[in-house]
């Protein structure tokens, strides 16, 4: 499918005339939050809301504005998501090549994508989370895969678009909801980094380390020790023999 200047919340944005019209994204499966998720099994019976964690709050913005073509969205409940005052905004590159900066408000955002989303389908879902907690505050990175169209993802099938949403949320009265979203797109930003797509450090290739101030990468040259051999030259103990030396 030809995504003429596609970009995304990790949403998903239509550029049409430099930089306009945008559209929207799928619940995925996030790591535990240990600070805030609470086991069903430790209270059983208690029903999970988008609120309780960062987990079911991720999951719920991911979910939300995902879906095939021709299905309504909640948009009470993504609404619900953020916090008065509670922007979207995108890095991304209009037709023209140059990258803009974008701010909206929920009902924005849903004003721009929101018919073309539910019109064309779209799914987004999370591929990889680094998250820091301090206190009743969070930063989220969290990777995305984008389709369009179709009625989910299928296996083998490549996304449309991936890139990084970046959440920063807040927890209040018992409650967490998003502050900011800031995302920008594989084709502004360039590749993930690996560490952003959970490889681990033997997946990741090793690169040549520069020996700071120095032209010559770290390792290179001479081996250690090399040049002569310690204690090369006369053996130790030779020269002339000594009275009563019968060496021979």
């Amino acid at each position: 499918m030809n995504l003429p200047a596609l970009t995304s919340l990790g949403l998903l944005m239509f550029l049409s005339q430099g930089v306009d019209k945008m559209p929207a994204k799928q619940a995925s499966k996030s790591p535990q939050d240990p600070q805030t998720a609470k086991s069903e099994k430790e209270k059983p019976g208690k029903k999970t809301t988008d609120h309780d964690s960062i987990d079911t709050l991720v999951a719920a913005l991911y979910d939300v504005i995902s879906g095939p073509k021709g299905e309504k969205r909640d948009w009470k409940r993504f609404a619900s998501l953020f916090h008065a005052g509670g922007r979207l905004q995108a890095l991304a590159l209009g037709r023209d090549g140059k990258r803009r900066y974008i701010t909206m408000t929920p009902e924005d955002y849903v004003k721009r994508s929101g018919t073309w989303a539910e019109t064309n389908g779209l799914f987004e879902k999370e591929t990889h989370r680094e998250q820091d907690v301090y206190g009743h505050m969070a930063q989220v990175f969290s990777s995305y895969e984008l389709r369009v169209g179709g009625d989910a993802f299928e296996a083998g099938k490549k996304a449309d678009l991936v890139g990084i949403n970046s959440i920063q949320c807040c927890q209040l009265d018992g409650k967490w909801r998003i502050l900011s979203i800031l995302w920008e797109d594989a084709r502004s930003a360039g590749p993930i980094p690996d560490r952003y797509q959970g490889k681990s450090k033997s997946e990741i290739p090793e690169q040549d380390e520069h020996v700071p101030g120095s032209g010559a990468k770290k390792g290179s040259g001479a081996k250690k020790g090399s040049g002569a051999k310690k204690g090369s030259g006369a053996k130790k103990g030779s020269g002339t023999k000594k009275d009563g030396d019968d060496r021979k």
